[in-house]
């Protein structure tokens, strides 16, 4: 054998190496993946469904239509998303994902390294809070909004933490209640919030809200997992016209008057069904 086609057998040898793993991939039917991607998801109680789900080239995944929730409520719905594998860090020992999601008008796009160590980036842009499943849900009455979301996070100590900026623009509620407990019609030009990604919770450092005529804050942890339940406190803090305008309301909300124009609200329950965690006496006579 001469040295040329030595070369030429050694070349073909390391590309056909190459793109067997993706010819694999690409021969694997998309039941199969569907079925994995269920069993998966079934161990931490969610459902899965979707209008189309596969492979891309060359070694990813897309779905239109994804729906995941737990078989009775929906926590997550979007109309495209694609995960695809990343190469190039392949070469480093690395395993890394990228990926891409349209839910309405809004977009998420996350960076994600899977191992050695878990760390990675998401961001969230102009996402309708109607559009938003677990939102729509945990309330009743009408959510209007636009999300946007930027995180970080990384593996430490065998648990994974972050941090994130929230920010929501044009946030109204109308008609919303907590449990059976309605809440002030209310219009917030823009909220800002911080939150911490601390292993299975999310804690809401400080999230608060300046509407016209009151002012809000929630605090606490929220759960990752859908079942697990709900840590949370929502202080409102209302101006004498505003309880003078919404009267009804904020007389239901007498048992958890803390203090005179201050009232605080514990919430229990699951994200789907958010509870009142009890009547707190009234600091008012």
């Amino acid at each position: 054998m001469t040295r040329t086609n030595l070369l030429t057998t050694c070349a073909a040898l390391v590309v056909g190496c190459l793109l067997l793993p993706l010819l694999v991939w690409q021969m694997i039917p998309d039941q199969a993946i569907r079925q994995f991607l269920t069993r998966t998801l079934a161990s931490q109680g969610l459902s899965l469904q979707s209008k189309q789900l596969g492979t891309t080239f060359p070694i990813g995944l897309k779905a239109t239509g994804l729906t995941i929730g737990d078989g009775v409520t929906s926590y997550l719905a979007m109309d495209r998303v694609t995960v695809q594998l990343r190469l190039l860090p392949l070469l480093t020992g690395k395993l890394a994902v990228n990926l891409e999601s349209r839910i309405g008008t809004g977009t998420a796009s996350a960076a994600v390294t899977l191992y050695p160590r878990t760390q990675g980036t998401l961001f969230i842009n102009n996402l309708d809070i109607a559009s938003i499943p677990a939102a729509t849900n945990a309330i009743e009455g009408s959510i209007k909004g636009t999300l946007n979301l930027e995180t970080a996070f990384r593996q430490t100590a065998g648990s994974v933490t972050g941090e994130a900026k929230l920010r929501i623009n044009s946030l109204a509620l109308s008609g919303a209640k907590v449990s059976a407990m309605p809440l002030p019609d209310l219009s917030v030009p823009e909220t800002r919030g911080l939150l911490k990604l601390n292993g299975p919770t999310i804690d809401i450092t400080n999230l608060a809200m300046q509407a016209d005529g009151i002012y809000l804050r929630l605090s606490g942890k929220l759960p990752l997992t859908p079942a697990a339940p709900l840590n949370l406190t929502l202080e409102l803090m209302p101006s004498a016209e505003l309880l003078e305008r919404q009267k009804s309301v904020f007389l239901m909300m007498f048992p958890y008057l803390t203090a005179p124009g201050h009232y605080r609200l514990p919430i229990s329950g699951t994200l789907s069904s958010p509870q009142l965690a009890g009547q707190k006496p009234s600091a008012m006579p």
